[in-house]
């Protein structure tokens, strides 16, 4: 959270306007004292590989806030795991949610104000067979020669 690209504001802004009845659950340390000054920010330090695919699996959708990524990798372990994504509306998510075909269970937002309805539309729908496949077949070099062929000329 540290790093500017992790968009912590865009965070903060989000958590004051989400639906009382969800958290923002961060696996960091409670570094700055969000747990203790917002009420809807969980901060529950950093996890193993089967701690993450347990939360995955308990959360309602993930929040990828961050403005830049190398990958983007809780996106997909995310989807794999049958649960739709909220992502900042950065160029590089843009760019695999198009060309992956994932925009079923990927929605992009720039302003924090709609958060809670692109929620509610994600939670209102399913995550299509055809998704779950392209999730399941991707790899590492997939996503690579996705990314590659955009911006390698």
């Amino acid at each position: 959270l540290k790093s500017q690209h992790k968009n912590l504001s865009f965070i903060l802004e989000v958590s004051k306007v989400l639906l009382a009845c969800y958290d923002i659950v961060i696996t960091c340390k409670d570094d700055y004292g969000l747990s203790n000054n917002y009420q809807n920010i969980v901060c529950s330090g950093n996890k193993n590989k089967s701690d993450i695919h347990s939360l995955y699996k308990s959360a309602v959708a993930t929040f990828m806030p961050s403005k830049y990524e190398s990958l983007g990798l809780p996106i997909f372990e995310s989807l794999h795991c049958g649960v739709p994504v909220i992502a900042y509306d950065a160029d590089y998510i843009r760019l695999l949610k198009d060309e992956m075909n994932i925009g079923d269970c990927l929605r992009l937002i720039s302003n924090p104000n709609n958060f809670n309805d692109e929620l509610l539309s994600l939670l209102s729908s399913n995550i299509t067979d055809e998704t779950k496949h392209i999730v399941s077949k991707s790899t590492w070099f997939k996503l690579i020669d996705v990314i590659s062929s955009k911006y390698i000329e």
